[in-house]
């Protein structure tokens, strides 16, 4: 629906609402204009924007999860959209014909992401820029790793043809292999080299080394923990070595003779490292050098570890095809997924998602670990493999993808009716839901369930004091719906005739006189002034003679005949009941109808009661009278 038609849909319940005040109605009304009015509303997720003109969703920096993955095999980096599983970019490492080999990823805190790459002269540092992604601010060549000729994969760039990859920096001698990258927890770039047995600090800004730790064994993995130190996983020794990347020294070492240690990841624990080797899963106390080892079913060894965001362990198991999962409760193997034909490399992606590299098969397998099923397959280069984690994300500025905003509104009356809620909500992206509860009692409105509304439109909701209008915001592809204006108003309830009376309920007298009874007893829920009209009269027993026994009809009041049917000595009477009928109506045209009983005794005596038969005689006709016109 266009601004025009909303705005106009406002204006009509408006100008309703207005109709009843000038009636001295006290029906229910409110109108939000301005971004102010709704001030008085709570805010979750949303936020009133002043410049936006009314309730909009939270600006926010997004996450957008990304893989970044080596291919040794090819020489080249595959970019890949952890959402979709789809390759968006592929760059090679190196001159044409330099074979430059990409061993190990590390992205920093900006999404850049940086290479480690052995190469025939020292190890290079290669880092792709996260800004400049985008194809509208790149050059013909550049924009050819985006798949721009649609085959479907892109094409790996021309080394020098893409501004954002650069060598930022070279550690160790000729030949080095550098085996892992890993930022410590002040943002230093360490890189592990196995040849030297050492593990370098590295400043990107000026491309030198800041340290140059000496390692007891060649060093295959490089993680930071929870404290702060860096770890080396040396399995030609099978040792783990600690750095302390204050100093730039080594800091003690623990020794698992035996055990074929393979990867390893940081514990939830800060003095915990779990470790992924061919006996199984190792979890290692760093401060003890206890460590206890946890078996695969079928003995199966295994290669990289990482943890989910519930604690649990996941680990490859390549030779079975596999990844599984250890419970973090009591590490028994809760999950086991098959995950293409060698499952290496093991890491969470932003979303939560585990990723498992596949070097026979060139795919990344993701996994919900909530499910524990592959949930998509992402194909990459040739022989993927990274011995750190190959998961990252790149914030972008945004709004956050949903949000609320509520208001609770008192209409000052009990039991008061609700009508119909309009709104403008701007069609800047994204849309808008409306429901609304309502209740007698603020305390216990959080007990009843949203009813959902349309715009404008007429809704049932039962009667109360409060009604909850809640909105729900719904972004778009990085945009945000702009609420600017609503209108709330009641809805005029009927006039109450539970407490109806005749106002001369019992007749006292059995001479045919005719008696005046009027309706009392009925309200207006808003204070209205009430119309009642009396629409019809019955009676119990037949009318007799020439006259009606009720008249009056159309009229606020009626006249009732104080008579009944004595009987007989053996079947004496039992009196007469008169049931009026009538319709009360406010000063908005909201009616109800009610009836009221009226008796005349069969003794003029303070304990005799009528007593009501069921047939039913209309008291407006007279019997002789119908003959007449009938003749």
């Amino acid at each position: 629906m266009n601004t025009t038609a909303l705005m106009a849909r406002i204006a009509a319940l408006s100008l309703c609402c207005m109709m009843c005040g000038s009636l001295n109605a006290d029906v229910f009304r409110q109108e939000l204009a301005n971004p102010g009015d709704f001030g008085s509303g709570i805010c979750d997720k949303t936020h009133i924007s002043m410049e936006m003109g009314g309730v909009a969703l939270c600006r926010s920096l997004n996450s957008v999860p990304f893989l970044w993955v080596p291919s040794a095999g090819q020489g080249v980096v595959s970019k890949i959209d952890a959402r979709s599983g789809v390759e968006i970019a592929r760059y090679a490492m190196g001159p044409r014909n330099a074979k430059w080999i990409p061993r190990s990823v590390a992205i920093d805190s900006d999404g850049n992401a940086y290479i480690a790459c052995q190469t025939e002269a020292a190890a290079k540092i290669v880092r792709i820029a996260a800004t400049g992604a985008s194809k509208s601010v790149l050059s013909a060549s550049e924009q050819t790793s985006f798949d721009v000729n649609r085959n479907g994969r892109p094409n790996a760039l021309v080394w020098g043809a893409d501004s954002r990859v650069s060598v930022v920096a070279q550690a160790g001698s000729s030949k080095t292999l550098p085996t892992a990258l890993v930022f410590d927890a002040n943002g230093m770039l360490w890189v592990s080299l196995w040849g030297e047995q050492c593990a370098v600090a590295v400043d990107i800004d000026k491309g030198t080394a800041v340290h140059s730790v000496p390692i007891a064994g060649k060093p295959d993995t490089l993680i930071v923990d929870l404290r702060g130190s860096l770890w080396a996983l040396c399995s030609d020794m099978s040792k783990l070595c600690r750095i302390n990347t204050m100093l730039g020294k080594s800091d003690g070492e623990h020794e698992l003779t035996g055990q074929n240690i393979k990867s390893m990841c940081a514990g939830r624990e800060d003095d915990t490292i779990w470790i992924g080797s061919a006996s199984g899963l190792i979890c290692l106390n760093v401060d003890t050098g206890n460590y206890t080892i946890n078996k695969v079913p079928g003995g199966a060894s295994l290669g990289g570890v990482a943890l989910d965001n519930a604690g649990n362990i996941w680990a490859s198991c390549p030779e079975a095809n596999q990844v599984v999962r250890f419970s973090c409760a009591d590490l028994s193997v809760t999950a086991s997924v098959g995950a293409g034909r060698g499952a290496s490399s093991v890491c969470m992606d932003w979303d939560g998602y585990m990723w498992t590299l596949d070097e026979k098969g060139a795919t990344a397998t993701r996994i919900d670990p909530r499910s524990a099923k592959r949930s998509s397959t992402a194909a990459t280069c040739g022989s993927p493999s990274s011995s750190t984690p190959f998961a990252a994300s790149v914030m972008k500025p945004g709004f956050i993808p949903s949000g609320s905003w509520r208001m609770l509104l008192d209409s000052k009356l009990k039991g008061a009716g609700w009508g119909a809620v309009a709104w403008d909500c701007s069609n800047s992206g994204g849309h808008v839901k409306v429901a609304v509860r309502s209740s007698d009692n603020p305390l216990t409105i959080e007990e009843q369930q949203f009813i959902p509304v349309s715009n404008g439109i007429d809704f049932e909701t039962p009667n109360g004091q409060y009604l909850e209008v809640k909105v729900n915001f719904s972004g778009g592809n990085n945009t945000t719906p702009i609420l600017r204006r609503m209108a709330v108003c009641g809805r005029n309830l009927p006039p109450d005739v539970s407490a109806a009376t005749a106002t001369n309920p019992r007749l006292l007298k059995l001479d045919g006189s005719m008696e005046e009874v009027s309706i009392t007893g009925v309200t207006d829920p808003e204070g209205h002034l009430v119309t009642i009209h009396v629409t019809g009269v019955t009676q119990d027993e037949p009318v007799v003679g020439k006259d009606p026994d009720a008249v009056g009809i159309g009229t606020r009041e009626v006249k009732l005949r104080a008579k009944c049917n004595p009987g007989t000595e053996d079947n004496p009477g039992n009196g007469r009941v008169y049931t009026i009928s009538f319709r009360a109506t406010d000063a908005l045209g909201a009616s109800s109808v009610g009836k009221v009983k009226v008796t005349v005794p069969p003794k003029l005596s303070w304990d005799s009661v009528a007593i009501e038969d069921s047939k039913k005689y209309d008291s407006t006709k007279a019997p002789e009278k119908i003959m007449a016109s009938t003749k």
